[in-house]
């Protein structure tokens, strides 16, 4: 059955994609990315319902929804930890040493034999608990976007390392799964919820420049009110969920040794996450994330990625929606 989608109309094919007349396609892409990846979620919940999916009800997925984020611990097991940090390991002795000092960080680069290694790994992370909370927390399937395995080195806090919000739709969902324990020699992740994300938008913090980003909430001065950070304790095999475009987090790197993670970005899906992984496999393992704005979520296409000016009045706000969604 086909879908319209501001007077476009979209065909369901393989493996969760849609397809589009040639004709239509630069409409489509001339969309405001929150709004094309908010008509996307809608059709994605529309499909979940129209196939009688049940959604899960677990506590850590109304905690994910009210919080904006959620710690989980034992997602890997420790024989999993070890298999993924040795392949960081080989691949730099391979490569001849760690990269400089002055980089803060050295990301795995993929190949074929490394992605099927992982790729069981990968199923037993998210077809659990975990893989509950997101179809609760979105309302319908979820698939992944990109995922990368890194290992962060001591730097200066600058870009993710200060308090932010990525600049990007707010379906753009992550998953840090940590390989090295959490501590202030190893670095780690801080948060403050959704109540205080607001209060700070509200006093003018959302969606700052890189220059005008801060390291301690206290920067934000008295209209911002007093702020509550939490840095989850994480051992290696945990894990953290979070709206990275809703929350504010910033990122911290170790002072000594190096913080290893896989980090994955998330968006819905109509289909389950495997059916959609069973294409295009390889460009989902990256190097470096794109972000979701640079990429079409119905046909899976890469599109000229705009400015990303003109944020709307609600995801400024850290919502999910639009007001009055009734989806």
């Amino acid at each position: 059955m086909s879908v319209l989608i501001q007077n476009l109309p979209l065909e369901p094919g393989p493996n969760g994609r849609f397809t589009i007349n040639d004709g239509n396609r630069p409409q489509l892409h001339a969309i405001h990315p929150w709004t094309l990846h908010h008509l996307y979620h809608d059709e994605c919940r529309r499909a979940f319902r129209e196939a009688d999916g049940q959604l899960p009800r677990v506590a850590e997925g109304e905690e994910m929804i009210a919080r904006g984020y959620r710690s989980f611990h034992g997602l890997l097991e420790q024989s999993e930890v070890d298999f993924l940090t040795g392949m960081i390991d080989q691949r730099i002795a391979d490569s001849g040493g760690a990269p400089a000092r002055d980089e803060w960080g050295w990301s795995l680069p993929w190949n074929m034999l490394r992605i099927q290694a992982v790729r069981p790994i990968i199923a037993r992370v998210f077809n659990g608990v975990l893989g509950d909370v997101l179809t609760q927390y979105f309302g319908c399937h979820f698939r992944l976007f990109s995922l990368s395995l890194t290992r962060g080195f001591p730097g200066s806090a600058q870009g993710s390392f200060t308090w932010h919000r990525d600049v990007e739709p707010p379906q753009q969902t992550h998953l840090m799964l940590y390989l090295t324990p959490s501590s202030d020699e190893g670095g780690g992740t801080s948060f403050i919820d959704l109540e205080e994300t607001r209060r700070a938008a509200t006093a003018g913090y959302h969606f700052p420049a890189d220059a005008e980003r801060v390291t301690h909430l206290r920067d934000l001065g008295p209209d911002g009110g007093a702020f509550h950070p939490d840095k989850p304790t994480v051992a290696p095999g945990d894990g953290i969920l979070f709206g990275a475009p809703r929350v504010l987090h910033k990122g911290m790197l170790p002072t000594a040794g190096h913080r290893d993670v896989m980090t994955a970005l998330i968006l819905p899906s109509p289909v389950p996450w495997e059916e959609y992984l069973a294409r295009g496999t390889a460009r989902v393992f990256v190097t470096q994330h794109p972000g979701v704005s640079s990429i079409d979520p119905f046909e899976d296409r890469v599109i000229e990625r705009k400015p990303l000016t003109h944020v709307p009045d609600w995801a400024l706000a850290g919502d999910l929606f639009p007001p009055n969604y009734q989806g």
